[in-house]
């Protein structure tokens, strides 16, 4: 929404947010562990878990089209959200490193992540955890 976009780009740890959006779909354990800390997850988890649940969402999108038999090149723009010229190779390599099964699971993950998020105030060291269950 209009209010995410704000706080993203309000954000000085926008760049961060990118490196792990990618660590984590290229399924980077070591790097999303290393980046996902302290401040970032203090100030943007929330932000994290929604980008993180979108790109999943992409992917099985992805995922989707491809057992329809969909060409991948076809594919990028029949996602509910286009996925940028710039991600596309790293979507590409998370298509053969994430099943539809584990996407799905942790997309589930991720929602109740920011769930608990909201409501049980957990700490940076408690959401990095949760990351990182995701990532095994």
């Amino acid at each position: 929404g209009e209010q995410e976009i704000h706080e993203l780009c309000a954000s000085k740890d926008t760049l961060k947010l990118e490196e792990i959006l990618m660590a984590f779909l290229n399924r980077d354990r070591e790097t999303v562990l290393r980046l996902a800390r302290g401040e970032v997850l203090e100030e943007s988890a929330v932000m994290l878990c929604r980008l993180l649940g979108r790109q999943m969402m992409q992917l099985l999108e992805l995922q989707s089209l491809q057992k329809q038999g969909v060409e991948l090149s076809q594919a990028w723009f029949r996602v509910f959200h286009p996925v940028f010229y710039k991600m596309q190779p790293i979507f590409t390599r998370a298509l053969s490193r994430w099943s539809p099964q584990q996407a799905s699971v942790v997309l589930y993950e991720l929602t109740h992540l920011e769930k608990s998020i909201k409501g049980d105030a957990l700490t940076p060291t408690q959401i990095q955890m949760r990351l990182d269950g995701c990532l095994q």
